[in-house]
C-alpha cells in the first residue's frame, strides 16, 4: 500500500527544515546565509501549525461547551 501526501499535510515535509537548520549551524558551522534560509523555510510550517490548530480545537468541542464557558469566566469577572 503506498503512502499519499493530501494536500492539507504538505507542509509538514517542511519540518525537516528544523533539524537541517541546526545542524547547519552547529555541526556544519554553515555559512550565516545558509542557516537564515533554513530557519525561514522551517518557520513556515510551524506558522501554519500555530495557525490551524485554533480551527481544529473548535472542531473537537461543542459551541455549546465552549459558550458557556465563555459566559462563565464573565459571570465570575462581573462579581469581583
Amino acid at each position: 500500500m503506498a503512502l499519499r501526501l493530501k494536500p492539507e499535510n504538505a507542509l509538514s515535509l517542511l519540518l525537516i527544515f528544523i533539524p537541517v537548520a541546526v545542524l547547519a549551524e552547529w555541526a556544519f558551522h554553515a555559512s550565516a546565509t545558509v542557516v537564515f534560509i533554513t530557519s525561514a523555510i522551517a518557520i513556515i510550517p510551524l506558522a501554519g501549525l500555530m495557525g490551524r490548530q485554533p480551527f481544529l480545537a473548535t472542531a473537537r468541542l461543542s459551541t455549546r461547551n465552549i459558550v458557556d464557558r465563555t459566559w462563565r469566566w464573565r459571570y465570575v469577572l462581573l462579581a469581583l
